[in-house]
């Protein structure tokens, strides 16, 4: 994480699965990194009837992603940022994806739909939002991110340092009071 530009932050479209996901995601965003949400529509496409997965194929994905439910996910997604992570929802980008459609691509039984289910997956638009990003942030975020970097090793070395002298500091009086104490009983 200290070395990435942006994170992606997969989430379901299950909500037991999201909220402990935001309470975790709170931690990395700390560091002051962006954050790019891609929210993974659930719908099983490999089941054994293949009902799913014929209309998948037959209306390009838009099957998964219904405007309305996926609306509702969207809003949920916002909500989540804005309580856990403190993210505006004007400014939380979100990417609706079917990560299972765009693996099942790449599978050599459904070879035969592979562009189709890609097309479909919406993979593509995660693909664009990344390529503008790196396009309109990427040398200013690099920067950020070397800079961040050393900055916490910088920061990480004055605190071993700072424990290093208190050690010292502990010694020498130790050996400070003992040379006192072995010079008064040695007497003439």
């Amino acid at each position: 994480i200290e070395e990435s530009d942006l994170i992606l932050f997969l989430m379901a479209t299950v909500p037991a699965i999201q909220r402990p996901s935001f309470e975790e995601m709170n931690r990395l965003y700390e560091q002051g990194k962006p954050i790019l949400f891609v929210l993974n529509v659930i719908h099983n496409l490999d089941d054994d009837s293949g009902l799913m997965l014929d209309e998948f194929l037959e209306a390009s994905g838009k099957v998964v992603f219904d405007p309305e439910e996926l609306q509702g996910h969207v809003d949920r997604s916002e909500e989540l940022a804005s309580k856990h992570l403190g993210i505006d929802s004007e400014t939380a980008e979100i990417c609706p994806i079917h990560a299972q459609a765009a693996f099942l691509s790449t599978q050599p039984e459904y070879e035969a739909h592979a562009d189709a289910l890609l097309r479909g997956s919406r993979v593509h638009e995660l693909l664009r939002m990344l390529s503008e990003d790196v396009k309109e942030n990427g040398v200013r975020r690099r920067k950020q991110t070397i800079t961040g970097g050393t900055m916490r090793a910088v920061a990480s070395l004055k605190a071993q340092m700072a424990g290093k002298r208190d050690a010292l500091e502990r010694q020498t009086a130790y050996l400070e009071k003992k040379n006192r104490h072995s010079g008064r009983s040695s007497g003439p």
